[in-house]
């Protein structure tokens, strides 16, 4: 039988919470599933539809109930009300909230990474805040979740990769990438040469150094 109601999702966004979503930009595409052949409409709620914020649009729903709604927010966070009428003449009704998430997201280094070096392979380890996926040169990264409890925008992960170093310059580009799209990079050019000075061995003494005494 036909679904009761109205279902607005947008699968490729995350949420901020029940019927809040995150956008790139101000323009969005809202998909959901009502009845069949329903008429489904968007626009600003009360509080939200002023003369110079208002917007609405509509669409008809597929056989299947599936719709797609092209809206557009007029600010950096807007609210809107999504109604459904169904060939019959029933009624659904969904509010929603888009807001802009236009924050990059963070990557932090657990140390600071020497050039040039000796080594051959380095460790980088460090955590990123906000980030849903990441890649070293192209390659992807494996994410660990840090914190379960974070904001679902601002997600903390860590993350541990073995980095080969081959002799000359290594360009190392870690890039972090948000769930609707901001982009964060960390470029360095690393210096692999054997001769750079390292520390083999070392001594102490408990004798007392005079300056200037020979």
């Amino acid at each position: 039988g036909c679904p009761p109601g109205l279902r607005t999702r947008r699968a490729s966004l995350p949420r901020a919470g029940k019927n809040h979503f995150l956008v790139k930009n101000n323009s969005f595409s809202l998909t959901g599933k009502t009845w069949p052949r329903g008429l489904v409409s968007v626009r600003h709620s009360e509080k939200d539809s002023s003369e110079s914020k208002e917007f609405s649009a509509a669409a008809v729903a597929d056989d299947k109930g599936m719709f797609q709604i092209n809206a557009r927010l007029s600010g950096l966070k807007d609210e809107f009300i999504v109604t459904a009428i169904s060939p019959a003449g029933e009624t659904g009704t969904e509010n929603i909230t888009a807001e802009i998430d236009d924050e990059p997201p963070v990557i932090r280094l657990n140390e600071v990474i020497s050039s040039p070096t000796a080594q051959k392979k380095l460790i980088i380890a460090g955590e990123t805040e906000g980030a849903a996926s990441q890649t070293l040169n192209g390659a992807e990264i494996p994410l660990t979740v840090a914190d379960t409890k974070s904001e679902i925008r601002n997600p903390k992960s860590l993350f541990n990769f073995p980095f080969e170093l081959k002799a000359g310059k290594n360009l190392m580009r870690v890039e972090a990438r948000d769930a609707v799209g901001n982009i964060s990079i960390f470029e360095k050019e690393i210096l692999s040469d054997s001769d750079a000075p390292v520390i083999a061995g070392y001594e102490l003494s408990q004798k007392k150094a005079k300056g200037g005494d020979e």
